[in-house]
């Protein structure tokens, strides 16, 4: 691999639970800006995210993104969420319920690592609005709007906050078979769009192949605990 990886991260760790012990040895190298790790329900994919926003800390391990080091255990290194700057879509989307659309949407510029001012982030929650087609939208609580809807709302607050890199963790795990199909068409070029807007890595957990073929640049596959991809040895 010429030049220096999109995405190269690395950890080895062993949790123990309920009498029984998971073994994660995962192994990753791409220069894709979008890339997807495709496994099975127990593969360890949850657990790779986890690791790689900073929610848990390996035995050992590395991420590196874009050429920035978030972290590496043999450097004594491990930044939290927070210092990550990593736009999280979970698969239950977390909005908040008792916030509007246009509020939750608002939430992360208040909140957020990135705090710009009032008159700006005013101006950024209705971006996003308008750009995931939410401004009629704005004043309906999450329990009013439909769930591609509310996937579209969780898209737009992790977005508005202008993250330097994203993870999806099933994000259309929520959704039934039909309207599954038609958001991915629409999400592809939502993040198609994204990313010429943000210029910014990608990576998707899923355990649907379709998830990857359609919205990703190249696929990872996760078994038992178990990811090589893009390395030697």
């Amino acid at each position: 691999m010429s030049g220096i990886p999109v995405f190269d991260f690395a950890f080895h760790t062993r949790l123990t639970g309920g009498g029984q012990t998971f073994e994660l040895d995962c192994r990753c190298q791409s220069q894709a800006k979008r890339l997807a790790i495709v496994g099975e329900s127990g593969s360890g994919k949850s657990l790779t995210l986890q690791l790689l926003a900073g929610l848990l800390r390996p035995q050992a391990g590395h991420v590196r993104i874009g050429g920035t080091c978030y972290g590496d255990t043999g450097k004594r290194l491990w930044l939290p969420p927070q210092q990550r700057q990593a736009g999280l879509l979970f698969q239950d989307y977390a909005l908040f319920p008792h916030l509007t659309v246009a509020q939750n949407i608002a939430f992360g510029l208040r909140h957020g690592w990135r705090t710009p001012p009032q008159k700006q982030a005013v101006r950024l929650a209705e971006f996003w609005l308008d750009k995931m087609q939410l401004t009629t939208l704005a004043a309906h609580y999450p329990h009013q709007i439909s769930g591609g809807q509310r996937q579209r709302t969780a898209l737009a607050r992790t977005c508005a906050v202008r993250p330097d890199w994203l993870l999806l963790d099933e994000p259309f795990s929520a959704l039934d078979t039909r309207l599954r199909a038609q958001m991915r068409d629409n999400i592809r070029q939502w993040l198609l769009d994204l990313q010429q807007e943000l210029d910014i890595p990608m990576l998707l957990i899923t355990h649907d192949p379709e998830d990857s073929e359609i919205l990703t640049q190249e696929v990872a596959h996760m078994e038992v605990g178990k990811l090589a991809y893009g390395v030697s040895g």
